[in-house]
């Protein structure tokens, strides 16, 4: 547990330092190749830790029995997840090196993304170890590869690149089907969230919320009707298993998450005129907090819908989170000039006091099987 409390702290504090304006990108560039280092290492080096770890090493350690690319056929996975993991398995057979590949892989593109869009790298930086996100990609690997994508392709709406985007999420949904849920809001993300939007998605996401059971029962019948007759290819398949009344159905995401979440959202949102008057392309960061908050609350009753909010929860904590900080700072600043202080008071109050209640509340609750912290062996010659 000390490591995930250690990781936010030891992974985000120098950036500060290192970020000031006088050191430039070069500060700003090292920052965040340290950060991919600590985020590499911790979740690299794990042992038998998440939910899906175990169902993750025996897919890969599968491979051995495989002779050919041919046999992939027989999982009921993406091929762009299997396909790169069939090959490094031909050299490196011990799935200690995949999961430490992919945490590389993972933490490179986040910290890439930090270095080349955040107004706040370690505010970023820190979000993303401490609210939620680090536990999410130390799980749902395959979705993790594609909410990566989609938050490059995230870029696009705000260049109003469509093709872009849409390339984007198609190459997303390599590693999952779900990233096609992304293509529309191309157009949703592009709506201002104001009070009066805030009242008619609260009324829809209630209403959704109320036929949720009927909304998601049918489309997985549907999805495995489709496979049965031989469309897996085309459609996602053999997710019977989150069925109405199933173990995986009651398992929907923990209030702490939806509260959290909610408060964090409340928090920037009494400031977004303060957040839109600095720059109005921050509306797309308001609705990746929106959205990620929307579709916890949904997925309160029903666990597959909590998974959607991958596609917007790193966007939501990267890119929100200082936004948010800088737009209450702001107001400090216009309301109170000679006290400037005030604003760096609050502003960092709030950045550890919902860090310690995330952490708080995921610890508690064991965050999707990462608790407690267990690492590799350093005896590496079986890797080898």
């Amino acid at each position: 547990m000390l490591v995930y409390i250690l990781l936010p702290i030891v992974a985000g504090l120098p950036g500060f330092m290192l970020c000031r304006e006088k050191f430039g990108k070069l500060g700003r560039g090292i920052y965040c190749a340290y950060f991919a280092l600590c985020l590499t290492i911790v979740e690299g080096m794990r042992y038998g830790i998440g939910y899906d770890y175990e169902a993750y090493r025996k897919t890969y350690v599968g491979f051995m029995f495989r002779d050919s690319v041919a046999d992939l056929s027989g999982y009921h996975m993406e091929k762009g997840y299997l396909l790169p993991q069939f090959i490094l398995s031909t050299a490196y057979p011990d799935p200690r090196v995949m999961f430490f590949v992919v945490a590389a892989l993972i933490s490179i593109a986040v910290a890439v993304w930090i270095y080349m869009y955040s107004p706040n790298p370690a505010v970023s930086a820190m979000a993303f170890a401490a609210w939620g996100p680090v536990f999410y990609t130390m799980n749902f690997l395959r979705q993790s590869f594609a909410a990566l994508v989609v938050l490059y392709a995230l870029v696009y709406i705000k260049k109003n690149d469509f093709l872009r985007y849409f390339a984007l999420v198609l190459l997303a949904t390599c590693f999952h089907w779900s990233a096609l849920f992304m293509i529309p809001f191309f157009f949703i993300l592009k709506i201002r969230i104001t009070p009066l939007v805030l009242v008619i998605y609260s009324t829809i996401a209630t209403l959704l919320l109320i036929f949720s059971y009927d909304i998601t029962d049918a489309f997985i019948k549907f999805s495995e009707t489709m496979a049965d007759k031989g469309y897996s290819a085309f459609v996602p398949s053999r997710y019977s298993h989150y069925l109405y009344g199933s173990v995986e159905f009651v398992n929907g995401i923990f209030i702490e998450y939806v509260i959290g979440y909610g408060l964090l959202f409340l928090f920037g949102f009494l400031f977004h005129r303060y957040i839109y008057k600095r720059d109005i392309d921050n509306k797309y960061a308001v609705a990746f907090m929106f959205f990620t908050l929307l579709l916890d609350f949904w997925g309160r009753k029903h666990a597959i819908i909590s998974r959607l909010d991958l596609y917007f929860v790193f966007a939501a904590t990267i890119m929100f989170v200082p936004v948010a900080l800088r737009g209450a700072y702001d107001w400090v600043d216009d309301k109170f000039k000679k006290h400037r202080r005030i604003g760096y008071v609050l502003t960092s109050c709030v950045m550890v006091g919902i860090s310690v209640y995330f952490l708080g509340s995921m610890l508690l609750r064991g965050s999707n099987g990462c608790i407690p912290y267990t690492m590799w062996s350093l005896d590496t010659s079986a890797l080898l």
